[in-house]
C-alpha cells in the first residue's frame, strides 16, 4: 500500500510538469494557471471548513456502541492478520507465546466479563465501557507486536 502511494505521488509530480518547466527547472504551480481568453489568473476562493458537511452514515462517532465495539475488534483482527502476513514464520510460535503470559490471560477474563454484561447493558452502559474494550484490545496488540518482534527461541538453538 505504501507502494502504491509513493507511485501515486511520484506520477502526480511528474504530470504536474510542463514541458517547458523542465528544461527552466522550475515547477508550475497554481499561480500560472490562466483562464482560457485572458490574462490574468483566475481566482481561488479559499475554502472554509463551515462549508463542509457531515455525511451521517459515514460517521462512526456517533454510531451505537454496539457498531463501535465491532470496529474495535476488527481493528484488533486486522493487526493480527498483518503480523501473520509480515511474520509467517514466526508468528504461530510467537502467538502460542503470547497467549499464554499472564497478563494476556487476564486481559481475555476482562473481555469475557465485558462481553457478558455488554448482552444486557442499556446504550449509556455500553457507551461508557467501550473505552475499556479499546484500551483492552489495544494492549494486548501491543503485546502480540512484542512477542512477534523477539527473536524466537527455536532460533537460539546452536549446531
Amino acid at each position: 500500500m505504501l507502494a502504491a502511494a509513493i507511485a501515486a505521488g511520484l506520477a502526480w509530480a511528474l504530470l504536474r510538469e510542463q514541458p517547458g518547466d523542465a528544461a527552466q527547472g522550475r515547477r508550475s504551480t497554481s499561480d500560472d494557471v490562466r483562464p482560457a481568453g485572458g490574462d490574468r489568473p483566475r481566482a481561488v476562493r479559499p475554502r472554509s471548513s463551515a462549508e463542509l458537511k457531515l455525511d451521517e452514515k459515514m460517521n462512526v462517532a456517533s454510531a451505537p456502541a454496539e457498531l463501535r465495539k465491532a470496529l474495535v475488534v476488527q481493528e484488533g483482527v486486522r493487526t493480527i492478520n498483518e503480523l501473520k502476513a509480515a511474520n509467517p514464520a514466526t508468528f504461530d510460535a510467537a502467538a502460542k507465546r503470547w497467549i499464554e503470559t499472564p497478563r494476556v490471560k487476564e486481559l481475555i477474563k476482562e473481555w469475557q466479563a465485558l462481553e457478558a454484561e455488554w448482552k444486557e447493558a442499556a446504550e449509556e452502559t455500553r457507551e461508557a465501557r467501550l473505552p475499556d474494550a479499546k484500551a483492552m484490545w489495544d494492549e494486548a496488540m501491543t503485546l502480540l507486536r512484542a512477542e512477534v518482534a523477539k527473536p524466537s527461541p527455536e532460533a537460539d538453538v546452536r549446531r
